[in-house]
């Protein structure tokens, strides 16, 4: 997609659907417990109909919706430090060192709050600790890993239970030509807490986090990042993570709404 579209049409259906599509107006598929969305530029009833024949499956709704309030709000060139996020319709503005993302209709194009603060609060880390291998779980278009690999990380695992997700991070890790340093893997977060890596980034739901924070493996990581929380669910998270042998370097984006939480076991800085 190189440019962004005014409008997405959903197809909505119960089932797995799984038969290729060839349109140019075709954005991709989104696989959720049992149902599927097809996402398309323009509409296309006729050829979806057909599809589901094929397929034998029925259509449940269909919807319009304005692109730009599907991934979470306008999407223009973000600056975090010395680095610029580019969409991929300015593309003839990219400079070097700067990163292009195409979010396609994935979560993830860091004009959301949960995605620009743990922007910040990995600006922050990378300013003032050498941070080599990075998991990041819900990673979306992937512009956290991509962010990562800027500053200097080299084994990064980009994680997401959405197909379309992990398909989108793999375009934009190829865009960014970035294919050596960032895997993308499907999978749930809580079956990769495992992997012995210096930073892990969790910008997920609650009771995901929750379950992380029950596997021993996640306080054994230098430093990490919680996003996707409320206010509310701060303390709570504070107590888990102090009780555990965690440090709180600081809290990033409490006036926004969305926190992220900053810290680690063996860090004595702080931000």
């Amino acid at each position: 997609m190189h440019r962004a579209p005014s409008s997405l049409y959903i197809y909505y259906i119960k089932g797995r659907f799984s038969s290729p599509i060839n349109s140019p107006s075709f954005l991709g598929t989104w696989e959720e417990e049992g149902e599927s969305f097809l996402f398309f530029s323009r509409p296309e009833s006729e050829l979806v109909e057909r599809a589901l024949e094929e397929e034998k499956l029925v259509l449940q709704d269909s919807f319009k919706v304005d692109y730009f309030e599907w991934i979470g709000g306008r999407f223009e060139e973000i600056a975090i430090g010395d680095v610029r996020i580019v969409p991929i319709w300015e593309s003839k503005r990219l400079r070097d060192g700067d990163i292009l993302l195409d979010p396609s209709v994935v979560f993830g194009a860091g004009n959301h709050p949960t995605t620009y603060n743990c922007l910040e609060a990995l600006n922050i880390l990378f300013s003032l600790e050498r941070i080599d291998s990075v998991v990041d779980m819900g990673c979306g278009t992937g512009i956290l890993s991509l962010f990562c690999a800027k500053k200097g990380a080299s084994g990064i695992f980009a994680l997401d239970l959405n197909p379309l997700a992990v398909k989108t991070a793999w375009h934009n890790i190829r865009l960014n030509g970035f294919e050596d340093r960032i895997l993308p893997v499907r999978g749930r977060a809580q079956d990769f807490t495992y992997l012995p890596v210096d930073l892990i980034i969790a910008n997920i739901h609650f009771d995901v986090l929750l379950q992380l924070m029950e596997e021993r493996a996640f306080f054994q990581k230098r430093f990490f990042i919680l996003s996707g929380l409320f206010p509310s669910h701060i303390m709570d998270i504070r107590q888990r993570l102090l009780n555990g042998g965690a440090r709180i370097f600081g809290i990033v984006g409490m006036e926004s709404g969305w926190p992220t939480i900053v810290g680690g076991f063996t860090c004595d800085k702080a931000p």
